[in-house]
């Protein structure tokens, strides 16, 4: 629904632009977008290649029509293609300028296989053959300056994902170059980058330049909590200022960023930045924290159950065990040694 939306939105604002809307025949009915590698389904729709692939790993049915898919059979649609390739080809002979909107809505197509292709390895990421195939894709993408592919092969230097050795100077120039063309995740790499000294060297005060651009131009939740962590201890270009960290971690929260969520979470429940020690609500943020995923927060809970916490919370084992064995499929060991102490030390021995 969202990417119907937007492709909603690119359409007027093509219109508004002059950019010319392709016929109907010529978009997909899945990507609301000009179709690259249009092909024929047994239920007789012509959709982009990729999006009704991606459609079939998850549905026995086709989208449009409704009609339940028996052989999963797809063809190259060849007359449909030169259809597409005629149109394209006379829309720029009419007006020249539009060949860089077509390139860059080729480099988007070409992002867009790349993601598919990453989705196709998400149950095997670090070892799947899809992932050297989806940087293939991000790689042409990005040679036509897709700010988003730029950015995903950043993360694949980084990360070393696929056949790819880790590469932290190749990581930092694609996430720069990617920075550069407006992508905002990009920029929080590099600011944690230089934070750190990751393939260039450390700059603190170049690291709180690029997060007060995020946070007070794009008011970016990853950037705020990270911010806000900073104004808690104080480091270069940042004063220690509790209360400014708990404004700046309330917004990230707010936007459901699990850090922030945690660190204000704590911060509620020791009564910090001017606040009453509030274990209710405590609580509530350290759950929305596990229920997006952040494993710190469900080993705190496991802590705050099994022993309670002064008068406002009193100790609740079987809770503490329900989030222990959280954090422990999430990978945190010592979740293993609590759980252990839980099932088989006495109630009257306290655990260390």
């Amino acid at each position: 629904m969202r990417q119907v939306q937007r492709a909603r939105r690119t359409s007027l604002q093509h219109e508004k632009e002059g950019i010319p809307v392709p016929p109907t025949l010529f978009v997909c009915p899945l990507t609301r977008k000009r179709m690259h590698d249009p092909v024929l389904c047994e239920d007789g729709v012509t959709y982009e290649r990729w999006a009704i692939l991606d459609w079939l790993n998850s549905h026995d049915f086709f989208p449009v029509s409704q009609q339940r898919a028996v052989s999963f059979a797809i063809t190259f649609h060849h007359e449909r293609k030169e259809q597409i390739n005629l149109w394209v080809e006379t829309q720029t002979r009419r007006e020249p300028a539009l060949f860089s909107h077509f390139v860059k809505e080729r480099a988007e197509y070409l992002y867009d296989v790349g993601k598919y292709y990453e989705r196709l390895a998400s149950d095997e990421f670090d070892d799947s053959p899809h992932l050297d195939t989806a940087f293939q894709y991000f790689a042409y993408a990005a040679a036509r300056g897709h700010a988003g592919a730029l950015f995903c092969i950043g993360q694949y230097y980084y990360y070393a994902y696929g056949k790819l050795q880790k590469n932290d100077e190749k990581a930092f120039a694609y996430f720069q170059k990617s920075a550069e063309k407006g992508n905002i995740g990009a920029m929080f790499q590099l600011a944690v980058f230089y934070g750190k000294g990751i393939g260039i060297r450390r700059d603190g005060f170049e690291e709180v330049r690029l997060l007060k651009r995020l946070v007070y131009n794009h008011n970016y939740a990853p950037a705020q909590c990270a911010l806000g962590i900073k104004h808690i201890v104080g480091s270069e270009g940042v004063s220690k200022n509790e209360k400014l960290a708990l404004a700046l971690f309330e917004k990230a929260a707010m936007q459901g960023q699990p850090e922030a969520q945690h660190n204000l979470g704590i911060m509620c429940l020791q009564g910090r930045a001017g606040l009453h020690s509030d274990a209710s609500r405590a609580l509530a943020l350290l759950k929305q924290a596990t229920e997006n995923g952040h494993v710190d927060s469900m080993f705190l809970l496991g802590s705050l159950y099994e022993r309670g916490y002064k008068t406002m919370l009193v100790p609740d084992k079987e809770n503490a065990l329900h989030y222990y064995e959280m954090a422990s499929r999430h990978g945190r060991p010592d979740a293993i040694e609590r759980i252990w102490h839980i099932r088989h030390m006495p109630d009257n021995i306290e655990c260390k």
